[in-house]
């Protein structure tokens, strides 16, 4: 039952109770006590639901002697926001319809008035169980989309798209371009994001020009991942510091090829990165490829973001913490039914970049053979729909 419902159950009683002590007392001796304790519990249930007005007047003592002798006469109302509920014998109904402009569900409290005319009353109705419920929900529907525009949930709501609009903005924009502030030079005008020039410096002479700190010859360790996100095996790339970064990307995608794995790595923006297919290097498929550890400090120098260890990012790139933990990725459809689900993992402890790097988030999220659905159709789930 609804809390409008209920308020309409309570005051057609509360209008019976009044016809009925009428009767009953219009007799002199006769009292109707046992209807007014009904009555005075309806009352308390009522004020806990919307917290009305009760007026009663007009009561008065026919003796000196026995002041239990009333004279019958009482005038007894209920209102709710100006608008009359009880009227001694005769109740008006509240009733719920669509309000204008609203979203599907969204409904207004209208007061209905002798000739089924309405009048909407939801800003009117502050207090008790229906008053708290918008509260929650708000009062005010409309805008583009129909929704309510103020309440608690809303606000919430607004904070909660804030937020995730500013983590996408920031996801998007390490992994897209982490770097290009400090890689891109004034000289720079194709759209790799560095002249021919450029690509061909040592890597150990492009701090402090282009490089936040100098590139050592160490090695660089790739995990490779199949469609389903499970591990299948880890390969060096050792890097020279004499080598330029034409020549690193060639013995990368070099590495790639002899490990048979159909992944390319490129420098776009000013960074490198690592996307796997269409090589056409005759590898076979995976489901990604994620820098896993770097002694060269490649990835330190580009400033690479999207590789760097989450609890290192936190810190320096986000104005926000990352804790270890999951969150599901929704998507829903224009009925807000949700169409596909899945849980991404976060451990910036671990030494699996998938779990600990922004890359690996992202890999996760576009994982191809995952069944969020549990329907054997690969073709429905998250990363076919966003």
């Amino acid at each position: 039952v609804s809390a409008v419902d209920e308020v309409n159950r309570l005051t057609k009683r509360i209008s019976e109770i009044n016809k009925q002590i009428r009767t009953l007392e219009a007799h002199q001796y006769n009292h109707a006590n046992q209807l007014r304790d009904e009555r005075d519990s309806l009352e308390l249930a009522l004020q806990k639901l919307v917290g009305t007005d009760i007026t009663k007047s007009g009561i008065q003592s026919m003796s000196d002697i026995n002041s239990n002798v009333a004279d019958y006469n009482e005038h007894y109302t209920i209102t709710l926001g100006g608008m009359v509920l009880v009227d001694n014998g005769t109740y008006h109904k509240l009733v719920t319809d669509p309000a204008a402009g609203s979203a599907a569900g969204m409904e207004a409290v209208y007061y209905r008035f002798p000739d089924y005319s309405t009048i909407d009353i939801t800003k009117n109705v502050t207090e008790g169980k229906l008053g708290a419920l918008l509260d929650l929900r708000g009062r005010t529907l409309g805008g583009n989309r129909g929704e309510a525009q103020d309440g608690i949930l809303q606000e919430y709501i607004d904070k909660l798209d804030a937020l995730a609009r500013g983590m996408i903005q920031a996801v998007n924009t390490l992994y897209a371009s982490s770097s290009d502030t400090l890689m891109v030079s004034d000289t720079v005008g194709d759209t790799v994001g560095l002249n021919p020039e450029q690509r061909q410096i040592p890597l150990r002479n492009l701090h402090p020009g282009l490089a936040y700190n100098p590139i050592q010859d160490g090695d660089m360790i790739f995990s490779v991942y199949d469609l389903t996100g499970k591990h299948t095996k880890d390969f060096v790339v050792s890097v020279k510091d004499s080598m330029n970064l034409d020549s690193l990307i060639a013995e990368i995608n070099n590495t790639f090829s002899v490990e048979g794995v159909d992944a390319r790595a490129f420098i776009e923006l000013g960074t490198l990165k690592v996307e796997s297919g269409s090589s056409g290097n005759g590898g076979a498929e995976v489901g990604g490829v994620l820098i896993k550890a770097d002694n060269s400090l490649v990835v330190e120098a580009l400033d690479i973001t999207a590789y760097k260890d989450l609890s290192i990012v936190d810190q320096v790139d986000l104005p926000f913490e990352i804790r270890n933990g999951s969150f599901k990725v929704n998507v829903f459809n224009d009925n807000g039914e949700v169409l596909a689900s899945r849980s991404i993992m976060i451990d910036k402890d671990s030494e699996d970049p998938m779990y600990s790097t922004i890359a690996g988030i992202v890999t996760q999220i576009n994982m191809a053979n995952i069944d969020d659905n549990g329907d054997n159709d690969m073709t429905n789930d998250v990363d076919d729909l966003i």
